[in-house]
């Protein structure tokens, strides 16, 4: 069986009294950001303290985030086809093993790195994933227009 790579990641400051912030933490292990800086942004969005928030609403309502592209899939139906069997995280980890992705599970969310699971709780392998976010860092061309006369 499939076991999921898994590093415990926790970037809250163990001064900050915060709660149900695993949105906040998605963000900030994502986009590589730190910890206050996310919750700054969540908090613009709408998130209030030691609060959940509605992490799907904000995300998919986004297609360039903090110069990253964000692409959305949905594991439901009927986007994801009646009679499929459930996305698993175990099976997420295992078909999408590589890229940056924000899984959001049931009341909770995370985020999934090249195959390996950040976090800080162990999740279990079963859990139904319902939405995931592919973050991408945007290349830009830029071309040298020093020489053209």
């Amino acid at each position: 069986m499939f076991e999921i790579p898994y590093v415990y990641t926790n970037p809250r400051l163990s001064s900050m009294l915060e709660a149900k912030d695993c949105t906040v933490r998605s963000l900030a292990i994502a986009f590589n950001l730190p910890y206050l800086r996310a919750h700054s942004i969540l908090a613009l969005a709408g998130r209030k303290h030691r609060q959940g928030f509605p992490f799907c609403a904000y995300l998919c309502g986004r297609r360039i985030l903090l110069e990253h592209t964000v692409s959305h899939i949905r594991f439901g139906y009927p986007e994801y086809g009646f009679g499929k069997p459930k996305m698993t995280l175990r099976r997420f980890v295992s078909s999408y093993s590589s890229g940056t992705w924000i899984v959001l599970l049931r009341d909770h969310a995370t985020v999934v790195k090249d195959g390996v699971l950040y976090d800080c709780y162990r999740e279990k392998p079963n859990r139904w994933v319902r939405n995931a976010f592919n973050i991408d860092k945007i290349r830009l061309q830029i071309t040298d227009n020093r020489n053209i006369q």
